[in-house]
């Protein structure tokens, strides 16, 4: 029980985010998703077309 009145105490000592801060950090976390979604995108099409030009050259 002491673990527990102890868990208690120290989420009583966080300092929870605003709605405006959890809304501009989510902003970010998703822009930054999208762009290196965007980015493996691109690099995976790059590769795809190289080994499909060497293919094209063996066959």
């Amino acid at each position: 029980m002491k673990f527990l009145r102890d868990v208690r105490v120290e989420m009583g000592k966080v300092t929870w985010p605003t709605r405006k801060d959890l809304a501009q950090s989510t902003l970010v976390v998703l822009v930054a998703v999208a762009i290196a979604a965007v980015y493996t995108l691109v690099v995976d099409q790059a590769f795809l077309r190289v080994v499909n030009f060497f293919v094209n050259l063996i066959t």
